[in-house]
């Protein structure tokens, strides 16, 4: 089993020095990745658009809304005035999760919560021709 040890140990070590490599390489594409991204969607918001067909691919904006907890207790005495202990158990539960996401979606908060917008771009790639494409350029 010693030899195995010895073996695991120099994969580990081997597999830790092509992850950093990897990374070294990644950063850099990941960083103009981001910034393209963040160009678009720029420039999208100011063209008060939130999709537009090029060539290859599809770019969409999307915000998603989340309700985050900020005052647990406020929220816990909230959830109790309104009849909704199911979401509780000395602390929201799992099912808060999915009333959470009601919540977001129409834009509302308790008491204890508060409204978190991420936003975020879609890319899709256009594998098929389409007789319809429009390039916006």
């Amino acid at each position: 089993m010693q030899a195995e040890v010895k073996r695991l140990l120099e994969l580990r070590k081997q597999l830790a020095e092509y992850d950093e490599t990897y990374n070294q390489l990644v950063a850099p594409i990941k960083a103009e990745r981001d910034a393209l991204q963040n160009k678009i969607t720029e420039e999208l918001k100011k063209q008060g658009q939130f999709s537009a067909r090029f060539e290859g691919a599809t770019v969409t904006r999307s915000v998603r809304k989340t309700v985050r907890i900020v005052d647990e207790p406020t929220l816990v005495k909230t959830l109790k005035e309104q009849g909704l202990q199911d979401y509780i158990s000395e602390q929201v539960n799992d099912l808060w999760d999915s009333a959470a996401k009601e919540l977001a979606k129409e834009g509302k908060v308790l008491p204890g919560t508060q409204l978190e917008e991420k936003e975020f771009l879609s890319v899709r790639t256009n594998d098929k021709e389409d007789s319809r494409k429009v390039t916006v350029e």
